[in-house]
């Protein structure tokens, strides 16, 4: 039981701080009128992920059944890898390597997905262990 609240309110918190940490935390570049540069659009994009993590999160706290825990923590996971592609990959941060969202925002987007990703990749194992009991 502690540890299901343990791993859901990490997930709240790590989801909280995903979607809020770009835009009021870490800070990414103020869009103008001839360009929005694309870590702004990530901000979004991780607003809707760290969104999603939190409720997952949340919903992993209340969830009784060992096999639904473990559905929640491989969305978690799959959710994490996706917090960490929408910088990397998919859409990206600003290419000046003095930039506020390439030295601050970007590691910590970093950080946190893959947090996120390790930890719900961890709790899976875990209960898979237990279901085959």
């Amino acid at each position: 039981m502690k540890n299901r609240i343990f791993t859901a309110l990490f997930f709240v918190a790590a989801g909280i701080l995903i979607a809020a940490g770009p835009l009021h935390i870490f800070g990414v570049c103020e869009p103008t009128a001839q360009k929005t540069m694309k870590c702004v659009w990530t901000a979004r994009a991780e607003i809707g992920v760290g969104t999603l993590i939190a409720l997952l999160g949340a919903t992993l706290a209340a969830m009784p059944p060992v096999a639904g825990r473990l559905g929640l923590s491989i969305a978690l996971t799959l959710a994490g890898c996706l917090a960490v592609l929408l910088p990397e990959t998919l859409i990206g941060v600003c290419g000046n390597p003095m930039m506020q969202c390439r030295l601050l925002t970007y590691p910590a987007l970093l950080l946190l997905g893959s947090l996120v990703a390790a930890v719900g990749l961890v709790n899976s194992l875990y209960l898979f262990r237990l279901l085959k009991r």
